[in-house]
């Protein structure tokens, strides 16, 4: 009997380091884990970062797009509001009707003979030269 217990007593005596070393190596194995998910959530977090900033993107871009196409219409606007006064002006002045040309961009009307002989002093608020 005595051998029984002194096998039991040998197999505590090695059970208990071994538990030990088990019960360490398992705390050790959380903290690894939790430190992997803490990891893990920072990689979360940085995910949605980049999910919010890329739909903050398209919204800019579709703000930019709406931008452009207002400038554009702005462009015609008032490219058509300077051909009409340009031909307002040249039939006061006597002269043909201004056709519309092919450029993107309205270009200066040549100056009258008046205004090339004594070029104006300044523009006018009424629209008129003053001299």
């Amino acid at each position: 009997m005595r051998l029984g217990t002194t096998v039991v007593m040998v197999a505590a005596m090695l059970a208990s380091p071994l538990a030990m070393a088990q019960r360490a190596s398992l705390a050790d194995r959380v903290a690894v884990l939790e430190q992997r998910a803490a990891g893990d959530q920072g990689a979360t977090e940085l995910v949605n970062q980049m999910t919010q900033l890329r739909t903050e993107v398209q919204a800019l871009r579709g703000q930019i797009e709406e931008l452009q196409q207002q400038l554009e219409q702005a462009k015609q606007g008032q490219r058509s509001q300077y051909l009409d006064l340009d031909g307002r002006l040249n039939r006061l002045e006597g002269g043909a009707p201004a056709a519309a040309s092919s450029t993107s961009y309205p270009l200066p009307r040549p100056p009258c003979s008046r205004h090339r002989l004594h070029p104006p002093v300044r523009w006018h608020r009424r629209n008129r030269w003053a001299g």
